[in-house]
């Protein structure tokens, strides 16, 4: 799996479940890298955003171009994937959770209420 947004990492396996797994698990690994460096939410959660807002232009290319042939086609389908219009659900980061102040320091046991990513086609 190579993700538009997040673009900086790939995640693989032998099947959608498995790559999944992988995507969680490297994901989990990146933002954890970040909150060591980080030193209070305010800058985890800019680093964070940063991190998974970040693209290639190579594969943003490939994005539009997949985009439109599933427009153009009724019959393109993944097994298990709700189709949704890209127009509708734009990508989106949100992090919330931990302390409410933003220069409170960032403990590594607090873990945040929510991550939420989203990917449109």
């Amino acid at each position: 799996m190579d993700g538009v947004y997040p673009g900086a990492f790939t995640a693989a396996g032998g099947s959608l479940e498995d790559a999944e797994a992988d995507l969680r698990s490297t994901l989990t690994e990146v933002l954890l890298d970040i909150a060591e460096e980080s030193g209070d939410v305010a800058e985890f959660t800019s680093q964070a955003e940063d991190f998974l807002r970040a693209t290639d232009d190579g594969t943003v290319a490939e994005w539009d171009s997949a985009l439109e042939r599933v427009r153009r086609s009724s019959e393109v389908s993944v097994a298990g994937l709700t189709r949704q219009s890209a127009d509708e659900h734009q990508p989106f980061v949100q992090v919330t959770g931990g302390s409410p102040e933003a220069d409170a320091p960032l403990l590594l046991s607090e873990k945040p209420e929510s991550l939420e990513l989203s990917a449109a086609a």
